[in-house]
């Protein structure tokens, strides 16, 4: 018996003692939870420090200790583990706070243990085993024996410290290259040895990650700084100069752009190098159609730039034998881009030039008094030399024959008045000369066929200009110091081909359209009278390319050069043509507003008594090739497309419609069932803060059978700002999207389903899509949505604060 009251005793004292314990736990979990998350922060601190000194560590070729990489992965596990006690505490129950403050207690000792580790004295890294660099070529070397020494010679010298070698395509500078590599590497002359081809075209961040690769031998490495180029080659600098080393870098080319390449086309037309043709247009053809075939004849590499333009690059064979059949014995001089700073003296403009290029210099002044005495010089380009502030008035008067002058991108301030007695001169490029005021009386230049102005400093138009009958091509665009054009001008310049004005110059239609041979026209009506009546013209019908504004309020556009406030729409193939209309400002109530033939792109903004957008037959019967519509803060409009099914053609070649800042709008529904095979091209809509919206497509009561609405094209739908769109379709349909790449959806709280359908891959992964963009705000509005495969899309969420 006494036995038995001894047990039950020592049962009672555990049970108290046990009891005790657990309301301990219990009345300080809060404190425990609270010493967890401060353990736990420090553990990480801790952690990131260490990543940190070992990312920098392992750029300077370093190697992480086994027992640090450990410790990191460690710290993961825990991490893990800590989480996993946080989902608890989220949902535990009250009367279950003591059990789980026990568990909380014990990883607190845990992590406050291996935070204690986290200590090393001894460092965090040990040098990596020694590899000087990689073998490129095991070829013997054969021949080239004198290039190789003298490169060879200045690598193991201490006077140079870069080395280019140029030389034709073909010739082996690249297999020179790599010999000198592996004699380099084998030698071990140098700690390092760091081979990077150039890739084409360039991208800084691109080159600085594939050195950084191959400094560290590891593919995953990434340098510190993210797009800060700056910063990136500051961390590269400081890595290198630890070392000694030599960096190679391979295929290096020279590129001119797309840019240039057009001036070189609208060079050849100005030196009439292409033949004299009914058009500009067809000459433009013409001139393409060469560069074409120089591509086709590897005489010319065609590509992209980092922005999508098309760029030209020439192999450095077609470029020497181009510079060596233009010496001077062929009448040419050629000095572009030395970095000359002195034009050069009379006995250097030999009599018999007849092309002269110094353009790209470092050219200030022409001596005063200079006067070259060359009676067949018919080119002179001077242009990029910014410095290059004047021009004695004796310069052109031993140059009676000129016919193409440049001085594009100069910081010329007046020409001088010897320049209106150049009678022969056909072409006259001043191209951005920003500090030009005044040009000399230009009466006497009857031969005048071009005259670019873009972005020039003029004040007035030249005296005599009325008076160029024979000019072809007049470019006043971003002359902001221009205030008008005189009234009568315009149609005195009968032989007009192509015509483009600052926005700021009004212009009347009646003007513009009596010029028969116009072909390209880019200008600012300032209402919709002058408008249409230059579209209804019969000479508007011979356009070939406009792009035509009507502003209404001159003085709210932006002074900057560019298309589209809002967004430009995707860049037009090099050979096609513009046709752009856009409307601002304007009061579209009664007035009927025509749009051209061959229209591609129609933007309207800010125009009043809109209540419609495309829902005139009228307005859109000749628009059979509009690809893009944009329609932004009409806050009038009631109706964007209400067409019958007998419109289909109008619509068939829309590719982007964007709506936005419609607050009014009274149509609930975007797209008409019936008029969903006219959309078949579409590939971007863009619907932004049209607060009545509430559906996309819309649904009747014909379409119950409808299952699937097909947009084959379409790329990117944006839909923003609409806190009463309930639906995208109807209830049971899906929209097939064969070639989704990006969806956006912000602030459609309203929306419960998103039916839109993605062709997979074999892997299961959507075939197209890049990215599925949430507004922060509306991450529990995402757990509720209904989407097929929402797991699998998963991958694809980013979430952003706009």
């Amino acid at each position: 018996m006494e036995l038995l009251v001894e047990l039950i005793m020592e049962l009672v004292k555990c049970l108290g003692k046990s009891a005790c314990t657990c309301r301990d736990y219990h009345l300080n979990f809060d404190e425990a939870v609270s010493d967890l998350g401060s353990e736990w922060g420090a553990l990480n601190s801790r952690k990131e420090a260490i990543n940190s000194m070992v990312r920098t560590k392992v750029l300077w070729g370093k190697e992480v200790k086994h027992e640090v990489q450990g410790w990191l992965e460690r710290v993961e596990e825990i991490n893990k583990e800590v989480q996993a006690i946080q989902e608890k505490i989220r949902r535990v129950k009250w009367h279950s706070r003591g059990c789980l403050g026990k568990l909380v207690c014990k990883k607190i000792e845990v992590v406050k243990k291996i935070r204690e580790q986290g200590c090393f004295p001894d460092g965090l890294v040990v040098d990596r085993p020694p590899t000087c660099g990689v073998i490129m070529s095991n070829d013997n070397p054969v021949g080239e024996d004198s290039a190789k020494e003298k490169i060879w010679g200045y690598l193991v010298g201490n006077e140079v410290r870069k080395i280019g070698v140029c030389g034709i395509g073909g010739v082996g500078k690249t297999t020179i290259m790599k010999h000198i590599n592996d004699e380099l590497v084998r030698e071990a002359k140098f700690d390092k040895v760091i081979w990077v081809t150039v890739s084409y075209p360039l991208d800084v961040i691109k080159l600085q990650e594939n050195i950084a690769h191959a400094i560290t031998e590891d593919d995953t490495q990434r340098l510190p700084g993210g797009e800060d180029k700056e910063r990136r080659a500051a961390e590269l600098k400081s890595v290198m100069g630890r070392v000694r080393h030599v960096l190679i870098l391979d295929d290096v080319w020279e590129v001119f752009s797309l840019i240039e390449i057009e001036g070189l086309v609208e060079g050849w037309i100005d030196e009439g190098l292409i033949d004299v043709l009914p058009s500009r247009k067809a000459a433009y053809d013409r001139g393409h159609a060469f560069l074409n075939m120089l591509v086709k004849k590897c005489l010319l590499e065609k590509t992209v730039d980092w922005c999508g333009v098309d760029v030209f690059r020439m192999h450095d064979v077609m470029r020497d034998m181009a510079i060596k059949s233009i010496g001077p014995e062929f009448g040419y001089m050629v000095k572009a881009g030395m970095k000359l700073t002195d034009v050069p003296d009379e006995c250097g403009w030999g009599n018999y030039l007849k092309m002269v290029s110094l353009m790209k210099n470092n050219l200030s002044k022409i001596p005063l008094g200079l006067c070259p005495k060359c009676p067949t010089l018919s080119t002179l380009i001077l242009s990029n030399n910014q410095n290059l502030s004047e021009i004695p008035e004796s310069f052109f008067e031993g140059i009676p024959e000129l016919k193409v002058l440049d001085l594009s991108n100069t910081g010329i301030e007046a020409l001088p008045n010897s320049i209106s007695n150049l009678e022969k001169l056909s072409s006259m490029r001043l191209r951005w000369c920003q500090r030009l005021r005044y040009l000399p009386p230009l009466a006497k230049l009857m031969v005048l066929k071009k005259l670019d102005l873009v972005g020039s400093g003029i004040k007035v138009v030249p005296q005599g200009m009325e008076k160029l009958i024979s000019l072809e091509y007049l470019d006043l665009r971003y002359c902001y110091n221009l205030k008008k054009i005189p009234m009568g001008m315009l149609s005195n310049l009968s032989n007009l081909q192509y015509l483009s004005v600052y926005k700021g110059l009004k212009i009347k239609g009646e003007e513009v359209a009596g010029l028969k041979k116009l072909e390209t026209f880019k200008g600012v009506f300032d209402d919709i009278q002058d408008y249409n009546h230059f579209v209804n013209s019969q000479d508007f019908q011979i356009l070939t390319e406009y792009r035509i504004e009507v502003v209404k309020r001159l003085r709210v556009l932006p002074t900057t050069p560019r298309e589209f406030v809002v967004k430009r729409p995707r860049a037009l193939p090099i050979t096609q043509r513009e046709s752009w209309v856009s409307i601002y400002y304007c009061d579209l109530g009664e007035e009927c507003t025509v749009l051209p033939d061959n229209l591609q792109m129609l933007k309207i903004l800010y125009c009043r008594n809109m209540r419609s957008g495309l829902n005139k037959a009228a307005l859109l019967e000749k628009a059979t090739e509009l690809s893009y519509c944009n329609i932004e803060s009409c806050e009038d409009m009631e109706c964007v497309i209400d067409l019958d099914s007998s419109s289909y053609p109008v619509l068939d070649k829309l590719e982007q419609l964007d709506l936005s800042l419609l607050p009014k709008l009274r149509m609930r529904k975007l797209l008409p069932l019936e008029l969903l095979q006219a959309f078949q091209n579409l590939e971007e809509i863009d619907v932004n803060r049209c607060e009545q919206m509430e559906e996309i497509i819309a649904s009747s009561d014909s379409d119950a059978s409808l299952d699937k609405f097909t947009f084959p094209k379409l790329r990117r739908l944006w839909l923003r700002g609409l806190p009463q769109l309930k639906s995208i379709c109807n209830a049971k349909g899906v929209i097939v999207c064969d070639c989704i790449e990006k969806i956006q959806i912000r602030r459609c709280r309203e929306l419960t389903r998103i039916p839109v359908q993605f062709p997979l891959l074999d892997n299961g992964q959507p075939s197209h899509l890049k990215e599925i963009e949430i507004d922060e705000e509306s991450k529990e509005w995402w757990e509720s949505v209904e989407w097929d495969h929402k797991n699998l899309l998963q991958p694809f969420l980013k979430y952003h604060w706009w």
